[in-house]
């Protein structure tokens, strides 16, 4: 996360796992020590120096298809929000990590004003990779009170994620994710999606989510009339 009032670069690792449509779950780790020692491709403008490079805490992320889960793993404290039963066996549409839990395409049109980045380069013209570069600013208001632009960066051939920037609507603070060893079909020892064991955590708010509301319908193109 780059914080552009005071010149900061929060860095964390992790992983995230989804199984379609309403189980989800992001791990946010300490980075390492390698990671750490990289500095900022950010440059102040007051000094031109690098941004301050931060370690973030532990957090995760925890959709079971019923409840959400919020965790603060360094004080051991955790949010519950109970899905609504009518939103249950949908798919994720809000999340830490918007349009990387099985979005559909007529839902993102309805909720967003998209369009395609500077990156945008599905057929490999610029020889460093074919890849689909998509611009998604919200059309909810509510949404746009989160983050004002999501940014996606997705491997032209199959689909799959490579880069996600989240703008926040003051535009001070941008959130940018990378992606690596991106795997389809794979399989775990445990069940990353389960209710964590919250012995001896404390828990800070449970709360019902609000029902999503459902897409507007798209309107019609009208159709241009022709001189007889």
């Amino acid at each position: 996360e780059y914080d552009h009032v005071f010149y900061t670069e929060t860095r964390s690792e992790g992983n995230l796992y989804y199984v379609h449509p309403d189980r989800g779950r992001i791990d946010f780790d300490v980075a390492s020590e390698a990671f750490m020692s990289k500095l900022s491709t950010k440059i102040r403008s007051d000094n031109m120096k690098p941004y301050r490079v931060v370690n973030a805490d532990a957090t995760r992320w925890i959709s079971t298809g019923e409840y959400i889960f919020i965790l603060d793993v360094a004080n051991k404290q955790y949010r519950q929000i109970e899905i609504p039963p009518a939103s249950r066996g949908k798919n994720i549409t809000r999340s830490p990590l918007p349009f990387l839990f099985g979005m559909k395409a007529e839902d993102a049109i309805s909720r967003f004003q998209l369009s395609f980045g500077e990156w945008h380069d599905p057929e490999n013209k610029n020889k460093k990779g074919a890849v689909i570069n998509v611009v998604a600013t919200p059309r909810d208001p509510a949404v746009a009170r989160e983050y004002n632009r999501a940014e996606v960066i997705m491997d032209a051939n199959s689909f799959l994620p490579i880069h996600l920037r989240i703008v926040d609507p003051s535009g001070n603070k941008e959130t940018v994710y990378q992606f690596h060893q991106v795997e389809v079909g794979a399989t775990w020892l445990t069940n990353p999606f389960k209710v964590p064991a919250f012995g001896g955590w404390e828990k800070l708010s449970d709360t019902k989510a609000e029902p999503e509301p459902e897409p507007a319908p798209r309107r019609p193109v009208p159709a241009t009339p022709r001189a007889q």
